[in-house]
């Protein structure tokens, strides 16, 4: 009997001695925020965590526990992802989670730490509000958040132009940019900060002039022929509109005619325009020497209200005769011109309520220094000189039967490439209405970058007769873009 005790107590404790002790799970593997942000911070008051199981376990795991800051969320299942059920506020915090295994072990803690921004950064708008054509220009915009702002972009007329360089030195993002067309864009900013809160800008309305030409020097004047003495009396300045809003770039278009006594006109006269308005008036020279018509092209406009009157000097001498531009906020659409319109004017008919869209009244016109109204096309081919409609003058049927229907107006130089429908052949643009063939899509895209495709225009066959063909365009460095835009700054230069 005492024998089988002895053999019964010793099983008893051999078995003992081959059951192990249950080890708790060691802690969840790589436990943090999901989607894994770039930096601590988050913009979300509901984050998602995400992990893998523990590398060591004894038993299978039961579920997970978490826990936020002090706030025991409690058990989010046998998973390997959740989602916290409700809202933290913005801030630092602190997450553990730990594994708890079918035996009710209670694994080790893996924590994370993160941040919550919702704040969104505060963009301003982008300066400056003014350039000079083909000339590199610093736009810079300052953005402000309560955490660092770590990348900006921007846009030009709405098209994305792709990322800014941040100054380190004093937070702000730039970008040197030259714009190639004498008009208005619209510039804005977008900015994030380190949570990926991002805000858009403001537009900024940057208006592009033509570079001030430097003066001929004047003849002597004991060499000047008589017949080239300008006569105040036979010289007068036309003004397209006299009243204007202030600040939305819109402009007014002052010609000045020269003459002699005998009223012939005079070329090749230089003349200057003054304001009486100085630190708020722009004057954009057009054509500040005169053409074989005798005729000084000036466009104005202003930032603030007031009355500017405009003074025209020929060779340094005031030609006694001004221009006055009343600018108000609450101007509207300027009377009806029924004199001449001076040459760089686009004119249009008064239309009526009920024209319709093909009525000949929507059509516009640039007058030339040929004394004739000059044909858009169509659309495309305006907008290739002008970014919109708002410097359009609206004349009388007298003043309109006045001017003689001249030649087509023909794409801008170097703005868009073009082919005619029915022929494949696609072609850069040059001063005159010249078209140049580009021999393959290799030059095509060095001109014009990857997407050369999408700047292609198509223009009706009917339209063949407006221009004329030059070289063909053989090499990358046959043709500049920039280049041909800049010997065009006008229309008036575009052989009119």
């Amino acid at each position: 009997m005492l024998t089988k005790f002895i053999t019964t107590l010793g099983l008893l404790i051999s078995l003992l001695v081959a059951t192990p002790a249950f080890a708790a799970p060691s802690g969840p593997q790589n436990f943090g925020i999901s989607p894994t942000p770039p930096d601590i911070y988050i913009k979300t008051n509901t984050p998602s965590f995400s992990w893998s199981a523990p590398l060591t376990t004894t038993a299978p795991i039961s579920y997970y526990y978490l826990t936020i800051d002090e706030d025991r969320i409690g058990n989010v299942g046998n998973t390997f992802t959740t989602t916290l059920p409700k809202t933290i506020a913005s801030g630092s915090h602190t997450a553990s989670l730990y594994a708890v295994d079918t035996n009710g072990a209670e694994g080790s803690l893996a924590t994370t730490f993160f941040s919550v921004d919702t704040t969104v950064p505060s963009v301003p708008a982008i300066t400056p509000v003014a350039a000079t054509v083909n000339v590199p220009v610093t736009l810079r915009v300052a953005p402000t958040d309560n955490i660092e702002v770590i990348r900006c972009s921007y846009k030009v007329s709405g098209v994305d132009q792709g990322p800014m360089t941040k100054d380190n030195s004093n937070g702000t993002f730039y970008v040197e940019r030259a714009f190639a067309g004498i008009q208005s864009y619209t510039v804005s900013a977008s900015c994030s900060d380190k949570a990926d809160n991002a805000t858009n800008g403001p537009n900024t309305n940057i208006v592009v002039s033509a570079a001030t030409p430097v003066p001929p020097a004047p003849p002597a004047p004991n060499n000047q022929p008589i017949s080239t003495v300008v006569n105040n009396n036979t010289s007068y300045v036309l003004l397209s509109k006299s009243q204007l809003a202030p600040n939305t770039g819109e402009v007014a278009v002052i010609t000045i005619v020269v003459r002699n006594a005998s009223g012939n006109v005079l070329p090749n006269k230089y003349v200057t325009l003054t304001t009486n308005r100085p630190n708020s008036d722009t004057i954009i020279n057009i054509s500040a020497t005169t053409n074989e018509l005798g005729q000084a092209v000036f466009h104005v406009r202003s930032v603030s209200e007031g009355t500017s009157s405009y003074n025209p000097y020929v060779d340094g001498v005031f030609l006694g005769n001004s221009a006055t531009v009343t600018y108000l906020s609450s101007a509207g659409q300027s009377p009806v011109l029924t004199g001449i319109a001076p040459a760089g004017t686009l004119v249009k008919l008064p239309c009526n309520a009920n024209a319709s869209s093909m009525d000949a009244c929507r059509a516009v016109y640039f007058v030339g220094n040929d004394g004739k109204r000059h044909a858009f096309p169509n659309e495309k081919v305006y907008h290739s000189w002008y970014p919109n409609f708002s410097n359009v003058t609206v004349i009388g049927a007298l003043a309109m039967s006045n001017l003689p229907i001249g030649k087509n107006i023909t794409y801008r130089p170097g703005v868009k490439l073009v082919k005619f429908i029915t022929n494949k052949t696609v072609y850069a643009v040059s001063k005159g209405g010249l078209l140049r063939a580009v021999k393959s899509e290799s030059i095509a895209a060095y001109l014009y970058g990857s997407t050369w495709a999408k700047q292609v225009d198509d223009i009706s066959d009917t339209f063949f007769g407006d221009y004329v063909y030059g070289v063909d365009i053989d090499s990358n460095y046959s043709y500049n873009a920039n280049t041909e835009v800049q010997n065009v700054p006008s229309i008036l230069a575009n052989v009119l």
